[in-house]
């Protein structure tokens, strides 16, 4: 009866392996699909000026207005303003460089590598506004805001630029060489 079951099994596998994927297929093939997505199609370009190849390209959405730095009033310039009053209990810490979330990073929508010759393409982006980023620690970094249209392909050009210098006191990290 083992047997049985086993032959079973594999006949059944075949049965819906054989009717989901002609499914998939017939989807993928859909214009409809294909048109609720775009390609970004690019080239990086190192500090030096040269293709930038083996850097990481990532699309990430771009974080709501109002989330990062807010801007404090300027009480002086206006003598007759008042201050707000401090809460009367902390306010918990609204997240770090990845916004709400105890300084969790977002998740790429998509990402890839660059080729040898600096050039990138992410197929299948869905229909909307992000920012580009690429880069690494060593290469340098760069972004770029991106609106990826249905059925259409953007095209950008990266130039890695020194990364901006993060706050601190000071203390560089270095260690023993």
């Amino acid at each position: 009866m083992n047997g049985r079951m086993t032959v079973r099994g594999i006949l059944a596998t075949a049965v819906i392996l054989g009717l989901a994927m002609p499914l998939a297929a017939l989807r993928a093939a859909d214009p409809a699909v294909k048109a609720e997505t775009g390609t970004i199609k690019g080239t990086v370009t190192g500090m030096d000026g040269k293709p930038a190849a083996k850097v990481r390209v990532a699309v990430m959405k771009p974080r709501p207005k109002g989330q990062g730095a807010e801007k404090k009033k300027d009480f002086t310039a206006d003598p007759g303003a008042t201050p707000p009053t401090p809460p009367s209990e902390p306010t918990p810490p609204q997240g770090g460089p990845g916004g709400p979330g105890g300084g969790k990073r977002p998740k790429p929508v998509a990402e890839t590598m660059t080729e040898a010759d600096g050039t990138f393409i992410i197929n299948d982006v869905p229909v909307g506004e992000y920012m580009l980023w690429s880069g690494s620690r060593e290469a340098g970094m760069a972004r770029e805001p991106a609106k990826v249209e249905a059925g259409k392909t953007l095209e950008v050009k990266l130039t890695l630029k020194e990364p901006p210098q993060r706050g601190g006191n000071g203390g560089g990290g270095g260690g023993a060489k």
